[in-house]
């Protein structure tokens, strides 16, 4: 799921496989997207039709808001705090999976 007034997103999968059980695996999907909260209140949408609340000059594509420019991120992005907080889970839940 992505908030309403996100303006980028990426994605990535991890896997995490028990050592004494190789057919126990972990997986977890984790998104960041831009602009990042923590507060995490409210609806994640705005009620009306796809792309009605488009600023100017933006234009509508696959029903979504679009600018039309491609924009990238190297990985020496900073992480969030819920990022850096969802990674940690992940961690322990690898670890755990491991005894």
């Amino acid at each position: 799921m992505i908030w309403a007034d996100s303006t980028g997103v990426g994605c990535s999968i991890g896997e995490c496989k028990d050592k004494s059980n190789s057919s126990r695996v972990a997986s977890l999907l984790l998104c960041v997207h831009k602009p990042s909260s923590l507060e995490l209140k409210g609806n994640p949408y705005h009620n009306g039709s796809s792309c009605s609340e488009c600023p100017d000059p933006n234009k509508c594509y696959r029903n979504q808001c679009y600018n039309g420019t491609l924009t990238t991120t190297s990985i020496s992005t900073i992480p969030s705090s819920k990022f850096i907080l969802i990674f940690t889970i992940f961690l322990v839940l690898c670890l755990n999976l491991q005894h």
